[in-house]
């Protein structure tokens, strides 16, 4: 089991794929003419924004509202705790908000993305602010050819995302609300990542 260093960690930065000269067709559904994604930009969802909801039940995990932090196992040996460290109770729950909108985007289709290839779902933190990215990657072998891409269309996948997601953590008594803007990214590059 990863450590809680580990998780918060993961939680709070995503891989990004590097891009290269692809293009994805999106149809606007209004008649006009499809846009064009090329590979690297990104569409923000279409979809009504939806809210959900997380708590988090650790029993290694300890508020301590002397100080308003979360003590958790930061170090582990086998089964031992090593190291306790601790975080804001804020951040902690900003970082729980995270991940229960990454759920939600990722239960939002059946089968659900993560049970899709050439699908990814991250949280991303960028220019201050966090978004949900769903990157929708078209693989390429060595010659720049089509290899493989998800088995929902682009389109599909702009119209059906959440345009934002209202993301409540609460831990001990303590709730927070964040909202988190979801978009969907054409990624092209190398399948033997």
């Amino acid at each position: 089991m990863p450590s809680r260093r580990q998780f918060l960690g993961a939680t709070a930065t995503a891989a990004a794929v590097g891009g290269a000269g692809c293009l994805g067709d999106l149809d606007a559904g209004d008649g006009s003419e499809p846009t064009t994604l090329d590979a690297g930009e990104r569409a923000r969802g279409e979809a009504d924004p939806i809210d959900t909801e997380r708590a988090v039940d650790d029993p290694d995990l300890e508020y301590v509202e002397s100080n308003d932090t979360v003590r958790y196992p930061e170090e582990m040996s086998g089964e031992t705790v090593v190291e306790y460290g601790t975080i804001d109770i804020g951040e902690f729950l900003r970082l729980e908000a995270e991940t229960a909108a990454e759920l939600a985007v990722n239960t939002t289709f059946q089968p659900p993305l993560p049970d899709r290839e050439y699908i990814e779902v991250a949280t991303v933190r960028e220019d201050g602010s966090t978004r949900v990215v769903v990157q929708w990657i078209t693989a390429l072998d060595g010659s720049d050819e089509v290899v493989g891409e998800p088995d929902i269309g682009l389109a599909t996948l702009v119209d059906e995302l959440p345009r934002t997601i209202a993301a409540t953590a609460e831990f001990a008594g303590e709730t927070a609300t964040h909202e988190f803007p979801v978009f969907a990214r054409h990624v092209a590059g190398d399948a033997g990542w």
